[in-house]
């Protein structure tokens, strides 16, 4: 987890310098958006691990999730018109 800030930095410097402010602004917000759904991904595996001790169907329903995090955040901003 500690990646992420590395990796929105450099992301967003490297895209501010090639394509300018807009696209920046753009990318940060899709960054965020995503973040819902790995958190969702990553607590709903730790769950499902735990109670349930298998992979595969603990790794199916994290996939669910992430697609429901998805599903509700490009609800919830607008996203898709």
């Amino acid at each position: 987890m500690s990646g992420f800030p590395v990796l929105t930095i450099v992301l967003d410097a490297s895209s501010h310098c090639a394509q300018g402010a807009d696209f920046t602004v753009v990318l940060l917000r899709a960054l965020l958006a995503g973040m819902y759904a790995f958190v969702a991904f990553c607590v709903t595996l730790a769950v499902a691990l735990a109670g349930t001790g298998s992979g595969l169907a603990g790794i199916a329903l994290a996939v669910a999730a992430t697609f429901g995090a998805l599903w509700a955040t490009r609800r919830a901003t607008g996203g898709g018109r």
